[in-house]
């Protein structure tokens, strides 16, 4: 049986976009097609788009975990003062990730007040802190919604 899960991501989202090429094509059909498959998150909510935009649409929901956006445009202060008011709220350990980004590059668990340092003084985008959830397991589920 053929384990698809151990192909690095890398390769895997290559064959992937080739297929969604393809088939995108025979069918007619252009890149603002495809981002129009969930026309109410930025992009289509596909991994060019803010995970902290597309989360927001969960807000209400009882499994949305809360999250703040550090901001690579605020000096290291601000990014500091903000991270730390948002650890105040919800307790370490929380997960710090790139708010724009595929199958978890750059994402780290945050346990202590020193490595969230590390990630704020050297962070080359804006990342988003999440409150941190110890389930045993994380879907990533993408699915088509006709607009009516």
């Amino acid at each position: 049986m053929f384990r698809w899960h151990y192909i690095k991501s890398n390769y895997m989202y290559i064959g992937i976009h080739f297929m969604s090429a393809v088939l995108a094509l025979s069918r007619g059909l252009t890149p603002f097609h495809i981002i129009l498959t969930n026309p109410k998150f930025p992009l289509g909510g596909l991994s060019a788009a803010s995970k902290t935009e597309v989360l927001d649409h969960f807000k209400r929901t009882e499994q949305y975990l809360p999250q703040v956006l550090i901001s690579k445009e605020l000096t290291l202060e601000q990014r500091r003062r903000r991270a730390e008011a948002f650890i105040e709220e919800v307790s370490l350990p929380v997960i710090a990730k790139p708010d724009r980004g595929v199958v978890g590059i750059g994402v780290r668990r945050i346990d202590a007040l020193e490595e969230l340092n590390d990630i704020l003084e050297i962070m080359p985008c804006d990342y988003m802190l999440q409150e941190f959830c110890d389930y045993p397991l994380e879907y990533g589920i993408f699915y088509c919604r006709y607009p009516n």
